[in-house]
């Protein structure tokens, strides 16, 4: 969820963040490696761009507890 968040806010590196610094994703036929390679890849979208992203399940957020 944390995820489509982040990407529906356009906070790349944020979403990124998520990620180990080698990680991998594959995100519509682009292999990114790292993330470096995962921001470069999604500020490539258009910043008009408006995908909002509905899902149904709940995100809770523990204060001094990290995922």
């Amino acid at each position: 969820m944390r995820v489509f968040h982040l990407l529906d806010e356009f906070d790349y590196r944020g979403l990124a963040a998520l990620f180990t610094p080698d990680g991998l994703w594959e995100r519509q036929g682009r292999l990114c490696h790292g993330r470096d390679e995962v921001v470069a890849a999604l500020s490539e979208r258009s910043p008009e761009q408006r995908v909002p992203h509905v899902i149904t399940h709940v995100m809770v957020d523990i204060p001094g507890h990290t995922a």
